[in-house]
């Protein structure tokens, strides 16, 4: 059992860290986001096809929230 508990506290962070690090998952990053961010974000293998906790992707958000050269 302490041994699943420390592997299910480990998958956790992990998985949190790497939401953390996913910029296209950021309502704030959109905001001033430029195409130039979009590209280097795919560039360095960020996950395009990734949803926040409320189910949303990258896409959603670029549409909902990007600017208009991001557009």
């Amino acid at each position: 059992m302490k041994k699943f508990l420390i592997f299910f506290i480990a998958l956790v962070l992990n998985c949190s860290l790497a939401l953390a690090e996913n910029n296209l998952l950021n309502y704030e990053w959109w905001e001033t986001a430029t195409v130039e961010d979009v590209q280097r974000e795919i560039a360095n293998e960020a996950d395009v096809n990734a949803k926040d906790n409320n189910g949303e992707t990258a896409w959603y958000r670029a549409a909902v929230i990007g600017n208009n050269e991001v557009k």
